[in-house]
């Protein structure tokens, strides 16, 4: 399946995730805003399965092909944004840790104050100011 396929899906299985319940007014607003051609009624709850099991589909397809090439999916959550050095220093720490190729998704998070936090599946690193601040608040409570 190509990258652009696997991206409409995806894309596809994201909106119909997030679309209000059709039995809501909302619904049919949030369709129009989106600009989305009106199926029939009928069909549309149909539509709206199919995008959702597609999608689901092909995220199961990605985490076998993953797992088949020793690939790791990280979600990097950072509270600045990272140079194209850091993120390559981050992601060889990172494949030294796991054994494993790690596959980087970058997001903004200023919530973290400052640091990184990285999940990695079950797995969760977090070295953000606002867990370091965390585990501070036990110690002095303790």
């Amino acid at each position: 399946m190509s990258d652009l396929a696997l991206h409409s899906i995806r894309s596809f299985h994201k909106l119909a995730m997030n679309m209000p319940d059709p039995s809501d007014n909302r619904f049919w607003n949030y369709l129009k805003d989106k600009e989305i051609d009106y199926f029939p009624a009928g069909k549309l709850r149909w539509w709206l399965l199919a995008l959702i099991v597609l999608g689901w589909a092909v995220e199961q397809y990605e985490a076998l092909k993953n797992a088949r090439e020793g690939v790791i999916e990280a979600d990097v959550q950072s509270a600045f944004e990272l140079t194209d050095a850091q993120l390559a220093e981050l992601v060889a720490a990172l494949e030294k840790r796991t054994g494993r190729k790690v596959k980087a998704q970058v997001r903004l998070d200023k919530s973290l104050i400052g640091g990184v936090r990285v999940v990695m599946g079950d797995k969760v690193i977090d070295g953000s100011a606002r867990a370091q601040l965390g585990v501070l608040e036990s110690a002095l409570k303790a």
